[in-house]
Order: C-alpha cells, then structure tokens, then sequence
C-alpha cells in the first residue's frame, strides 16, 4: 500500500495536465481495451444525470440544426435502399392500422404519448371523424363503447 495517496494523486494530477495530449491516448487506448466498462460507466452517468443529458441534447440538436439536416440529407441520399424499405414499411404499418378503435383504446394510447401531443401543440379532438398527427392516422373512434 502506498505511504501517502494524496502526494501521489497530486503528483498524478500534475503529470496529466503537463502531458495532456498523452493522457488523452492513455484514455482512449483504456476505452478501446474495455468497451463494456465503458459503456456501463456511461449508461450509470446517463441514468444519474438524464435531464441535463437530454437537456444538453436537445440544446446541442438546436445548435446545430443546419448541421444536421445537412448531415441526413447527405445521409439519405448514400443509403436509399435503407430509406426506400423504411417507407415501405412505415406504408404498412399504416395500412395495417386501419378499422375502428373505442375510445378507452384511444385514450389508453394517448396516456403514453400526452406529452409528445401537448409539447406540439396539437389538439386532438374525440369527434369521431379522422385526425392527422404527423405523419400518424388516428382510426375513427366509436363512442357506442365508452
């Protein structure tokens, strides 16, 4: 066991930041050789500190919005097939929704997705008649079933 810890941390501290560049390849070289350490270590902090990981998330998505369309547009363009296959299936899961809900049914599926409704600002009415959410189509309700 070392005689004094504090002496050798500080001495550690030091020879990291006179060696940054080194430090940092130390650190790589160590994520490299234990990926699931990693990756643990980063799911622990995630879960610890998930609202200032989102908040960060959506801030940096904010700033670099131009980025990042770029980014998919570019993205899209060099993959189509995984872009056509994903439309086609995106069609049929559409086409597979179709027919009539009750309302406890659609009240049931609004209860998990409320806030993604509310925080886009989009009413959706019980009238019984189609609605459009996005790129989402809410089965007309029956109410004869309350």
């Amino acid at each position: 066991m070392l005689e004094n810890p504090d002496k050798v941390r500080e001495a550690s501290t030091r020879w990291k930041k006179a060696h940054p560049e080194r430090e940092r390849e130390r650190e790589r070289q160590r994520r490299l050789a234990n990926p699931g350490r990693t990756h643990e270590h980063s799911k622990r902090w995630y879960l610890a500190n998930r609202e200032s990981a989102s908040e960060y998330g959506r801030r940096r998505r904010l700033e670099n919005l131009e980025e990042l369309r770029a980014y998919f547009k570019r993205w899209k363009k060099e993959n189509r097939d995984i872009v056509r296959a994903a439309e086609h299936r995106r069609r049929a899961r559409k086409r597979a929704a179709g027919g009539v809900v009750t309302i406890e049914q659609i009240r049931q599926m609004f209860s998990t997705s409320v806030r993604r409704l509310i925080i886009a600002s989009v009413t959706v009415g019980f009238s019984g008649s189609v609605d459009r959410f996005g790129d989402q189509t809410l089965p007309k309700i029956r109410d004869d079933h309350r």
